[in-house]
């Protein structure tokens, strides 16, 4: 059953590619179908046989839309302009009442006739058709006429063009009660400026019989200094709070990497056969000569042995002094730590070393698994360098060219 079923598929797989082969032989393109007028077009790839010239040769055509009619374009020409008369004003203006800017639009009927706008008087209205409100003012002295304006548009739909052109009259924009009482005061300001050889511009004291009066605004800088004063304050007090928390976190980090080094050293001198009190002594004297030296850096842990050696030499118990030290550093291995030292004063001395052994070994493991997780850490802070850096790596090859694409 197998072995048929192989056979069939390879029968059957074998005549489709022959049928394909001949119908591809056989068909003979005679023309080729083109969309309809206002698309871009499509790109065909046929193969171009001449005789013994040329065989299957790979031929790119760019099929065109098809093309208006001289009378169908008219058509379109024609539509426009009653499009443009439709779309032109502001909804409830008219041509012979023109107080709001007009709508030239680029092109018209779905982006079948292209449009190119001119204005005969561009003081008064640019080619958006926003009138200048300033130049209508002085332009329309007798506001009964206002300005005469003609727009002229050259409408084109494919190769056909034709240009429309047609009159409208502009007026200044109705003003309220307060608008028309500030142009009063500003032309009387106006009036002022042109006055030659002043060197005051002297304020306008009344208006159509209304007295004005004339201030500084308030600049309010007291209570601006006091405002910034309080947030200074507040911003330096975050500030003082912030670097104690990050002083806080370095201190016991160096605590965290002091422990096995200072463990370390402990049990190696009771191992010599030291007893804990001379040992702590050696440490810390080691530790000052460094610093006296500038051998080493400042270590938190090392300093909180130091203080508590200086308390045993003053004379305060050796199981008080190391709870004190325990206390000032805050961190529960320093704690174990401490617990160790005060059996040995309790019971003796016996089975210490082993149990500090033991503690060095997992002291050093907890270093390497502290080391581990700061790089993993320094690995993240990073990774948004990394990013900004790509991100402006992709901004300088993409931009040059997106910009040529445009251009």
């Amino acid at each position: 059953m197998k072995k048929k079923g192989i056979w069939f598929a390879l029968l059957v797989g074998t005549a489709v590619i022959v049928a394909e082969m001949a119908l591809s032989h056989a068909k003979v393109l005679k023309q080729l179908e083109r969309e309809q007028t206002g698309s871009a077009g499509y790109e065909e790839e046929l193969l171009l046989s001449a005789g013994q010239l040329l065989e299957d040769y790979p031929y790119s055509i760019n099929v065109q839309p098809q093309k208006l009619t001289e009378k169908k374009a008219k058509e379109f020409l024609k539509q426009a302009e009653a499009e443009i008369d439709a779309t032109f004003y502001m909804e409830g203006e008219t041509a012979d009442y023109v107080t709001l800017d007009v709508q030239p639009q680029k092109s018209y009927q779905n982006g079948m006739v292209e449009a190119e706008w001119y204005f005969d008087n561009y003081e008064v209205i640019n080619e958006e058709g926003v009138l200048n409100e300033d130049q209508l003012n002085e332009d329309a002295l007798n506001k009964k006429e206002g300005v005469l304006l003609c727009a002229t548009v050259m409408l084109s739909c494919e190769e056909y063009e034709e240009e429309y052109q047609f009159y409208f009259r502009a007026y200044p924009r109705p003003l309220n009660e307060k608008e028309a009482f500030l142009k009063q005061i500003a032309l009387q300001i106006r009036g002022e400026q042109e006055n030659k050889g002043k060197t005051y511009l002297e304020l306008p004291q009344e208006c159509e019989g209304v007295a004005l009066t004339w201030k500084r605004p308030k600049q309010y800088i007291g209570i601006k200094i006091v405002i910034f004063v309080i947030l200074g304050g507040g911003l330096l007090m975050v500030h003082k709070r912030e670097k104690k928390k990050e002083e806080a976190k370095q201190r016991k980090e160096l605590l965290e990497l002091d422990y096995p080094e200072i463990v370390g050293k402990l049990t190696v001198l009771l191992g010599a056969g030291m007893s804990v009190k001379q040992a702590w002594n050696k440490i810390s004297a080691q530790y000052c000569d460094k610093m006296q030296e500038k051998q080493k850096n400042l270590h938190p842990g090392y300093e909180e042995m130091v203080k508590t050696n200086r308390e045993i030499c003053d004379g305060q118990s050796e199981k008080a002094a190391y709870q004190k030290f325990a206390e000032r550093t805050g961190i529960p291995m320093y704690r174990r730590f401490v617990r160790l030292l005060q059996q040995n004063l309790s019971k003796g001395s016996a089975g210490l070393y082993s149990l500090l052994e033991q503690e060095t070994e997992n002291a050093y493991i907890q270093r390497r698994n502290f080391a581990k997780k700061r790089g993993e850490e320094a690995g993240t802070k990073m990774l948004f360098p990394m990013i900004l850096m790509l991100a402006i790596v992709m901004a300088i090859v993409l931009v040059p060219a997106v910009v040529s694409f445009q251009i």
